[in-house]
């Protein structure tokens, strides 16, 4: 049974709470009436009682991260987001969840189609029989060069997993049936570590209608359990994060798509960052705007992506970071947010669930909110 703070049930209980550093700098382009709106309800101003809207179409990216200590209402947010962005554009979204919570909380929005996926299960798919030779060594590339990201190996490497793969789909049997390790091999552990990733993770389908992830023109919600990952092998949830992501990529056709078409939501971020770091980067950079993707994201604290915090925040549309007691906290975040002295003595008044302070471009002001999970 979920519980929520009383704040989450009795939404229209307000704080009001004097910004007089902030509320001079005009707001327009968030403060919105409800029936005349132009972009996704993110919350309510707690200066004004207003409701907050951000328009995606004059921002430079739709990437969101939340920020907060356990316990902030980092989860619901996420999920509260991600519905509204999946209200909004009927499209599909995806929810990679460390602590198997995520489908208890999307129940409150009443969603018809959720997918739960235990990769350990579940597995990915490595290729499909149906495939030519040229198609098989594709989707075996994609996997090989996950894998390499994760764990870090030399292009010889590679091409030593990528016969041992591409073998196994050839023969197009189980994986752990056919995949065979000869003693030359174990005797590197880093592609022994790869290939017994590669079996937990991944299996032969027999044709591309299998895929567990149908996320073509879809709008159907998945939910992607790594818990079990997440508390025995961080590198295996990394790597399916990786491939989830690629994934997505290719099926949307790295083509132009102004408006997000898949929404994919990776919580607790700092477990995998390590992991695939680089990658990571270039599509929250490269593939920021116009490629039906909006990634959103969220960690404890700034510091949990050193060495990448400015690039992943300059990456990211909106910031928002939840309530926090920490003076050091709210000094951390000073220059995201464009937080002043007497701002900064505002947010640490925060104490509620749902409660943050956040700023969205094109504007850099920092707006208190709070960010009511059940709201539409």
């Amino acid at each position: 049974m979920l519980k929520f703070s009383s704040i989450f049930v009795h939404h229209r209980l307000r704080r009001k709470i004097a910004l007089l550093d902030t509320i001079s700098i005009p707001l327009t382009l968030f403060m919105s009436n409800k029936n005349d709106y132009n972009g996704i309800y993110v919350g309510i101003d707690i200066v004004s009682g207003s409701n907050i809207y951000w328009d995606i179409s004059r921002s430079f990216s739709p990437h969101i991260l939340v920020i907060g200590p356990t316990g902030s209402g980092k989860t619901l947010t996420l999920a509260a987001i991600a519905n509204r962005f999946k209200n909004r554009y009927a499209g599909c979204a995806i929810f990679m969840d460390v602590k198997n919570e995520y489908s208890d909380i999307l129940t409150l929005y009443n969603y018809k189609d959720i997918f739960v996926i235990d990769p350990v299960k579940t597995s990915l798919p490595l290729c499909f029989c149906h495939d030519d030779k040229h198609q098989k060594l594709e989707s075996v590339n994609t996997v090989v060069d996950v894998l390499a990201k994760v764990f870090s190996l030399h292009p010889t490497k590679q091409r030593i997993l990528q016969k041992i793969l591409l073998e196994t789909c050839i023969k197009c049997s189980d994986i752990n049936d056919s995949l065979t390790i000869s003693e030359e091999i174990l005797l590197d552990r880093d592609i022994e570590e790869a290939l017994e990733t590669a079996m937990k993770l991944f299996n032969v389908y027999l044709d591309v209608n299998e895929h567990p992830l149908a996320i073509q023109n879809s709008k159907k919600t998945y939910v992607v359990n790594l818990k079990s990952l997440f508390l025995r092998n961080k590198v295996d949830s990394a790597a399916v994060i990786l491939y989830t992501t690629r994934f997505i990529l290719e099926e949307l056709g790295y083509s132009l798509i102004t408006t997000p078409k898949i929404i994919m939501v990776i919580d607790e971020l700092w477990h995998a960052l390590p992991y695939l770091a680089e990658d990571f980067i270039t599509v929250l950079t490269r593939y920021s705007r116009s490629f039906g993707l909006s990634i959103l994201m969220a960690t404890q604290g700034i510091d949990d992506l050193y060495p990448y915090s400015d690039t992943i925040v300059n990456s990211c549309g909106g910031l928002i970071s939840m309530a926090s007691s920490s003076i050091a906290y709210w000094q951390r975040l000073r220059r995201y947010l464009n937080l002043s002295n007497k701002s900064i003595e505002k947010a640490l008044t925060l104490c509620n669930q749902g409660e943050a302070v956040a700023r969205f471009s094109p504007q850099n002001v920092p707006l208190f909110l709070y960010i009511d999970p059940l709201e539409q």
